[in-house]
């Protein structure tokens, strides 16, 4: 590991920390090329030489091509996909993109803009009526999503009818140790046995998300953590079981196209998103993250922080959300 030292609060690195990774990505490669290996990303470099050498075989193009969650498709990949689309202009090509740029939370290195792709335009429909979360969920989502610089590509969004409780905060104002964090758990397990319906517990990392499923089943929760929601790692719905008890666990990256009842997300502190001076991308895709988790929740959302409340939080109109200290 790295000591964090320099500008900002994210972790920098040394130069002799650079010639290290520099030397494990070298090894990495190598390993890949004797092995005869391929990554995904050098799959789809590799098919795009092809094509751009030797076009797109025959039974490789379609009439019709629909590409969900394409906010997270990479230039290449994108430019793939219009190419197995038959027509000669844009007009003529069956080609059907799903996105949602409010959710693009991984790097894509592109903007549609660099793709030549009109997000706002004569073919394009636009959804901007909410069906999952209530009136009070999707205004405190809303008013995190109003700090990103760039609104060009979002979708101004509708409120939901339904009615809800606010959005609570908890967090301790003192300290950051693991005591915080043993207490914070408790907090999440109190207010998870209070709940009706489908719970699912998030936290950034998998290592957060391990020691949560310990604790949980030390508690004596059924644990669903790696199948997609609704399916037993036997493949058997878990609506068959009785639903108490039952508690789901997640990266905040899989919540992606998940919703539950209940959301609580742990540890949303400013200790977990580190954000270096400077890198708006990172602090984007940082609060875009946050959106997403926060949108995943259809009736209550609750945010737990072992100590200062991460500055997307914070950016949360103070009114729409009501804050507890434990």
């Amino acid at each position: 590991s790295s000591d964090r030292s320099g500008r900002g609060s994210a972790a920098r690195l040394s130069a002799d920390d650079r010639k290290l990774i520099w030397r494990l990505r070298e090894t990495y490669e190598r390993f890949y090329s004797e092995a005869g290996l391929e990554t995904f990303e050098d799959r789809a470099s590799r098919a795009w030489r092809i094509v751009q050498a030797k076009g797109v075989p025959e039974d490789l193009m379609f009439d019709h091509v629909v590409i969900d969650e394409a906010q997270d498709f990479n230039f290449i990949k994108l430019r793939l996909s219009v190419e197995m689309t038959r027509g000669s202009t844009p007009d003529e090509k069956g080609l059907t993109l799903v996105a949602d740029v409010a959710q693009e939370i991984y790097r894509t290195g592109f903007s549609w803009k660099d793709a030549d792709i009109a997000v706002q335009g004569g073919r394009t429909k636009i959804f901007r009526k909410n069906y999952r979360n209530t009136k009070q969920i999707a205004e405190a989502a809303y008013s995190l999503m109003s700090h990103e610089l760039d609104h060009d590509e979002m979708t101004e969004m509708q409120l939901p009818i339904k009615e809800g409780e606010k959005p609570q905060i908890w967090f301790c104002r003192e300290g950051a140790g693991e005591a915080e964090r043993v207490q914070m758990r408790q907090a999440i397990l109190d207010a998870v046995e209070s709940c009706n319906g489908t719970r699912v517990v998030a936290a950034y990392t998998t290592a957060e998300v391990n020691k949560l499923k310990e604790f949980f089943v030390t508690n004596g929760f059924a644990i669903n953590v790696k199948e997609p929601m609704g399916y037993s790692s036997s493949g058997l719905s878990v609506n068959a079981l009785p639903s108490k008890g039952i508690i789901y666990l997640r990266t905040l990256h899989h919540l992606k196209g998940l919703q539950f009842d209940h959301v609580f997300l742990s540890g949303m502190s400013d200790e977990t998103f580190r954000v270096d001076s400077g890198d708006e991308k990172a602090d984007s895709i940082f609060r875009k993250l946050v959106y997403v988790g926060m949108t995943r929740a259809c009736s209550t959302l609750t945010m737990f922080s072992w100590s200062r409340p991460c500055k997307y939080l914070r950016e949360i109109e103070s009114k729409l959300v009501v804050q507890k200290e434990f």
